[in-house]
């Protein structure tokens, strides 16, 4: 499980603004954000955006879908920063063929999840 006290509370702050801003965006319930937190994949359209949203907001995925995780790099804590990278990438190169941005989005973050739960994490 990940360990999020090695996330500075300045990051902690702008992440909470990046979720404000993509909850009030695209109108998902908390609830399903929170299970989201907890590991919980729900197949739902506007959960799934509310991850494309956060990606976008972190310059993580482009306008045209392309995953990036370098692109977020000063978001990402030094002690998992490279572990973090690869998996991302990795799981980019997987699920470029998922059409739909958000689902891919979604896809993407799953894979990182099953990949190494240890640095799996959601705002």
């Amino acid at each position: 499980k990940f360990d999020d006290s090695i996330i500075s509370d300045d990051i902690k702050k702008l992440l909470k603004g990046l979720h404000d801003v993509c909850v009030g965006k695209i109108g998902v319930e908390e609830a399903l954000i929170e299970n989201l937190k907890n590991a919980e994949f729900t197949e739902d359209d506007k959960l799934k955006c509310y991850v494309h949203c956060l990606l976008v907001q972190v310059g993580a995925m482009d306008l045209a879908g392309h995953i990036d995780a370098e692109a977020a790099i000063e978001l990402i804590p030094e002690q998992i920063r490279v572990s973090v990278i690869q998996e991302a990438n990795k799981c980019a190169k997987d699920k470029e063929k998922v059409e739909d941005h958000c689902s891919r989005a979604f896809a993407t973050i799953k894979c990182l999840h099953d990949v190494n739960p240890d640095i799996y994490y959601m705002f």
